[in-house]
């Protein structure tokens, strides 16, 4: 399914909001390695924004994205390949090849057993030992919002942060 121009300006504003108020594209302690060479994945990468602001400071890194829609940026630097695919269906990766998983805004496009299926069985089936897994997800709550509004952003706090609970008691 194609982007529209409107869809791709949100996405990247939202991506040089977030790098502002964070300082960073990233958080995870993987900067020596982005240096030296790393593959990264961006799960959901839409028109890949991240992505190429990711690979003008880290040149020898390769970056990978992957997304249920079909995108094709104007420009795309040599080490970004984008891959359309249901992450659901499986992602088109080998096991334990992944240094960094980079996943954002994600979260509510699942239910809560496709969240656990991407979490916690495909992003530790592709992340190599001592990788590193970064999600951003909104954590929805409203003042003054009633039991009602309360009830569905404790279910939706519930379905992010679930799989990980469940994982880590494992």
């Amino acid at each position: 399914m194609p982007m529209d121009e409107l869809a791709v300006d949100r996405f990247q504003e939202e991506h040089h909001i977030l790098r502002e108020i964070f300082g960073s594209n990233f958080s995870v302690p993987i900067q020596d390695e982005l240096k030296a060479g790393a593959v990264v994945l961006d799960l959901g990468c839409g028109p890949g924004t991240w992505l190429c602001d990711m690979v003008s400071d880290y040149r020898s890194s390769l970056f990978y994205g992957v997304d249920f829609i079909n995108f094709v940026p104007f420009h795309k630097p040599k080490n970004v390949q984008l891959i359309q695919c249901n992450i659901l269906d499986g992602i088109p990766f080998n096991n334990g090849n992944i240094d960094y998983i980079h996943i954002r805004f994600l979260s509510m496009a699942f239910t809560p057993q496709q969240w656990q299926q991407i979490m916690c069985e495909e992003t530790l089936r592709l992340l190599r030992p001592g990788g590193w897994v970064e999600i951003l997800e909104p954590q929805v709550h409203f003042n003054n919002g009633g039991p009602v509004t309360e009830r569905i952003c404790d279910a939706a706090t519930d379905i992010i942060n679930r799989p990980f609970r469940q994982h880590h008691r494992q």
